[in-house]
């Protein structure tokens, strides 16, 4: 993958990334290892990832997050700079900062992070979408049977019953039926 750094800003300038891990350390440019930022003789250019303008007059600024893909899975904070002169240095402008989710060899995005997660599996063989059904329909989806052999809980839109159980007389289940679809 390529050109997970973006930023748009006016025409002309010259923007460069920093990236950090999450305890502080800047990578390296090329990602290899990382440092506590200045280390040594380090400066702004031991760790920037060039962004140069996609396409002239643009204003529109592209880098790549880890073009060796030497970077591991995670989430990575970056900042963007503005550079002033020839070179990064220390006292260039940051302008912007971001969150990567990183997998690794490409940028996760937002649908597949929601996705992944709405798919994790919370007891059982239960998704947490799954169970997200089951907890609305239980705490604010219709309710009858109350008093009776069996209580039902309905979803939301009132279409189905998301939950069905047959209780005693004491009112403890004895038997539950769940539809999750």
């Amino acid at each position: 993958m390529a050109n997970e750094l973006v930023w748009d800003t006016i025409t002309g300038e010259t923007l460069y990334a920093i990236r950090w891990q999450p305890a502080g350390n800047a990578f390296l440019t090329d990602g290899a290892s990382d440092e506590a930022y200045g280390a040594g003789a380090s400066d702004a250019d031991t760790y920037d990832v060039t962004m140069p303008e996609a396409g002239v007059g643009s204003g529109h600024y592209v880098g790549h997050f880890d073009a060796g893909a030497n970077i591991a899975a995670g989430f990575y904070p970056y900042t963007i700079y503005l550079q002033a002169g020839g070179s990064p240095v220390d006292s260039d402008l940051p302008i912007a900062k971001g969150m990567m989710y990183w997998d690794g060899t490409a940028e996760i995005d937002l649908y597949t992070l929601t996705t992944t997660f709405l798919a994790g599996i919370v007891e059982g063989t239960l998704t947490v979408k799954e169970a997200l059904r089951l907890m609305i329909a239980a705490l604010s989806g219709k309710a009858s049977g109350g008093g009776s052999g069996t209580l039902i809980f309905r979803d939301t839109t009132d279409v189905k019953n998301r939950i069905t159980a047959t209780v005693d007389t004491n009112g403890n289940r004895t038997n539950v039926v769940r539809d999750v679809s």
